[in-house]
């Protein structure tokens, strides 16, 4: 007698089996294997989100600057799901003792719990610190201020500026989303107007209603682009939480306004070679407007 042969079948092997299945279906199939539910997404030039008309979109991108009425400067910014907001603050200090002539600035992020319910304390505190360090890293190499700028008194009083960004809700690709927000607060940052006395060695703050608050100095604006990176050449740009949990590595480009490229980091398996890379860069080039 013989036996029946059963095949199982792929529930999205076309995009004509996508549109019969039900939400209920597919949920399923992008929980059971995600990793073919992403391939089978690529290959229809569709995105897990299913609000983007092509593969290589970048999420609406919302900005609200002045949105903390007590801050020095500030910005929310909304890609997608994901929004950060940053709030700018200055404050006098002495100069850092390798550096007398030069202010400095202190970031910080912090990805609390509500941000997402899917982390646990513990990886939400390596993820932050993952970002953070990446931050200070593209503030450091971006020169976006002119350290020398912040001098108050040379080699004795300096401003520090202090940029606080919180994760509202992660939705992924919170690094561009912070960067952008840090961007248009920076923008947006004025200081107040003070004089040194030089026989008290005192900062004395004049009055804002007649001396108003001036703008900080920027040398150009910075715009990011991070990409996360699967089997061979396939990417995605602006990646979901969902892309980015089940990719095999990341790329983040940061470009400033004259498309000169001022932070590169590679992370993960990207594999050496593949020409994905290139492809990242120069969908970055090409796109610089977007984030602008």
């Amino acid at each position: 007698m013989n036996k029946l042969k059963m095949k199982s079948k792929d529930p999205l092997a076309s995009s004509q089996e996508t549109s019969k299945l039900n939400e209920f279906d597919i949920e399923n199939y992008k929980r059971l294997q995600p990793i073919n539910y992403l391939k089978q997404m690529i290959k229809e030039n569709k995105r897990s989100d299913l609000i983007r008309s092509s593969v290589r979109q970048i999420r609406l991108i919302k900005i609200n600057n002045n949105s903390i009425s007590t801050s020095n400067g500030s910005s929310l910014v909304s890609i997608g799901n994901t929004s950060v907001l940053c709030g700018i603050r200055f404050e006098v200090s002495e100069p850092n003792f390798m550096n007398p002539n030069q202010g400095y600035i202190i970031p910080n992020i912090e990805i609390g719990s509500l941000c997402s319910s899917k982390f646990k304390p513990n990886q939400i505190n390596e993820q932050s610190q993952t970002i953070l360090t990446q931050l200070k890293m593209i503030l450091k190499s971006s020169e976006i201020i002119e350290p020398s700028s912040l001098v108050i008194q040379p080699e004795k009083l300096v401003w520090v500026i202090y940029i606080d960004v919180i994760c509202l809700s992660n939705d992924g690709n919170v690094l561009d989303a912070s960067i952008i927000s840090i961007t248009q607060a920076l923008q947006t940052a004025k200081r107040p107007q003070v004089e040194f006395d030089i026989e008290t060695n005192e900062v004395i703050l004049l009055d804002p209603n007649f001396f108003e608050p001036i703008p900080i100095p920027l040398n150009h604006t910075i715009h990011p682009f991070t990409f996360s990176i699967f089997e061979k050449r396939e990417w995605l740009v602006d990646p979901t939480l969902f892309e980015e949990d089940h990719s095999k590595g990341s790329v983040t480009v940061v470009l400033d306004s004259k498309k000169k490229l001022r932070y590169l980091l590679v992370s993960g398996e990207v594999q050496q070679g593949s020409g994905v890379l290139n492809d990242c860069l120069q969908f970055s080039f090409n796109n610089l407007n977007i984030n602008s």
